[in-house]
């Protein structure tokens, strides 16, 4: 800003161009001007601001209905459709009421294990029914023993009956083998049922814990360093403010307690002025050089300190004048206010994350018992559409910081050309005539500056208005070097 001011003291003296309508108050409204074309573009980034963040809540609420219909649809294809299952049910009341709202896969469970009491409720009757009749036919033959033993003195020298004792006894072998034999084919059918389970399941439930397990942890990792990095960078600002913040305060102490006192200095001269002023006067006297007293140098001393601490505030803060530094610091305040709400928030979305961890984690044990073959299909497109996804967030940060340098540069380029143009609009040229500024009592009179067009359109009619002005100096000034 200093070195493109060609109104200063020392320009002034190398080009020699003066003008009584070079004042401090000009300056001051083409600077006013300038900032409220700041103002106005700062309000339009803000609208567009707003309108982006409507439109990504408009597709955030788009997206969280598709990603319930795409819940409702997975959680039919992981846990079965329940409608489907209460159709199939539909003939039989009560497993209907009872199994309606539970997984397939434990209905069907459920049903085998009901199948499975049944047929071993049948087991025992038959075993009951069994031993019924051999208990009848022990019986009988007990009966006719009893009835030939009545009928013959010595039933055992019959050779029927050595028989049917050594039949009855193959009889029993033979049906004490038989239950056996069922007893050992039922447990190995129940392990070879365990066995198939273990062989479908166990190498995908392994895979699927494993993975699921990563991704907890690399999501738990990143939420992690994020947080970090938000916190270490909220810290930064508030210490840059508060030693910011002192710094003001001390420079505008020392400035109130400098300006108390020169006030009182200048209230004691206008008081004693009568007493300085000589009665009779002598035209022949010559100049006289009053020294300066220690009080007037230390007071020009704090003068030039406080310019010099005004002069840094307002290189510090990129303002055009002192009147600016306190609004500045005061917007300054305004947005530690705001960032210190906004990480509040921060933390609040973190308490949040955590939660739906915890959720997830929660989650996960509960589908560990309940895996398709389907899960590994869905994690692979999961991890696809994830990296895709990182891919997009890259292209697009690199997309905004080209976008920020471009608006820099075409910002700096857009002030540079104003402040060139404000500097010669009071040089008069053949069919321009120059501006005219409205005096100190004209306020109804002032003209706002021109706005600046966010498209840039109104650049190249700036930059044609400075070309014509440098050929018109150019030829003016070699005119005036023909003449001598």
């Amino acid at each position: 800003m200093n070195k493109l001011n060609m109104l200063s003291a020392r320009k002034v003296k190398l080009h020699g161009m003066t003008s009584a309508k070079w004042t401090t108050k000009d300056k001051i409204t083409q600077y006013k001007g300038l900032i409220n074309l700041y103002l106005r573009d700062s309000a339009i980034l803000k609208t567009d601001t707003n309108v982006t963040k409507r439109r990504q809540a408009k597709e955030l609420k788009q997206l969280q209905k598709q990603i319930e219909t795409n819940r409702g649809v997975l959680d039919n294809a992981v846990r079965g459709d329940k409608q489907q299952l209460r159709n199939t049910l539909a003939e039989h009341r009560e497993m209907q009421l009872a199994y309606q709202n539970h997984q397939p896969r434990k209905v069907i469970d459920a049903i085998h294990q009901i199948n499975f009491n049944k047929r071993k409720e049948l087991d025992k009757l038959e075993f009951r029914m069994k031993q019924k009749s051999d208990k009848l036919i022990d019986l009988k033959l007990e009966l006719a023993v009893l009835e030939d033993r009545l009928k013959y003195v010595n039933p055992n020298d019959f050779p029927i009956e050595k028989q049917s004792a050594i039949v009855t006894g193959k009889v029993q072998d033979a049906i004490l083998k038989k239950e056996a034999a069922l007893a050992i084919r039922q447990t190995f059918i129940q392990i070879i049922d365990i066995m198939k389970k273990d062989a479908l399941y166990f190498d995908a439930i392994l895979a699927t814990m494993k993975g699921d397990a990563e991704a907890q942890g690399a999501c738990m990792i990143n939420a992690t360093k994020l947080g970090q990095l938000a916190t270490e960078y909220l810290d930064d600002r508030r210490n840059e403010y508060k030693t910011l913040e002192k710094a003001v305060k001390r420079d505008m102490l020392a400035r109130k307690q400098d300006l108390m006192t020169m006030q009182k200095k200048i209230t004691n001269f206008a008081t004693n002025i009568k007493q300085l002023l000589r009665r009779d006067s002598d035209l022949n006297l010559g100049l006289i050089t009053i020294e300066r007293s220690d009080s007037e140098i230390e007071l020009r001393e704090s003068f030039a300190k406080i310019v010099e601490t005004l002069n840094a505030l307002k290189n510090s803060t990129l303002v055009s004048n002192f009147d600016q530094i306190y609004p500045c610091f005061q917007t300054q305040l305004d947005h530690f206010e705001r960032l210190t709400a906004q990480a509040v928030k921060c933390e609040e979305n973190r308490d949040i994350l955590l939660k739906k961890a915890n959720h997830a984690e929660v989650m996960r044990d509960v589908m560990n018992n309940s895996m398709v073959d389907t899960t590994f299909q869905y994690k692979s497109e999961k991890k696809e559409l994830l990296a895709q996804t990182d891919i997009q967030k890259e292209r697009r940060r690199h997309a905004l910081e080209v976008l920020k340098n471009k608006s820099d540069l075409l910002a700096k380029v857009r002030i540079s050309l104003r402040q060139l143009q404000q500097m010669v609009k009071i040089f008069k040229m053949d069919g321009i005539p120059p501006e005219v500024y409205p005096g100190a009592g004209d306020e109804d009179a002032i003209v706002k500056p021109e706005e600046d067009e966010i498209d840039g359109t109104n650049n190249i009619s700036i930059t044609h208005y400075l070309i014509k002005l440098i050929k018109f100096f150019l030829i003016k000034y070699f005119r005036i070097c023909g003449k001598f």
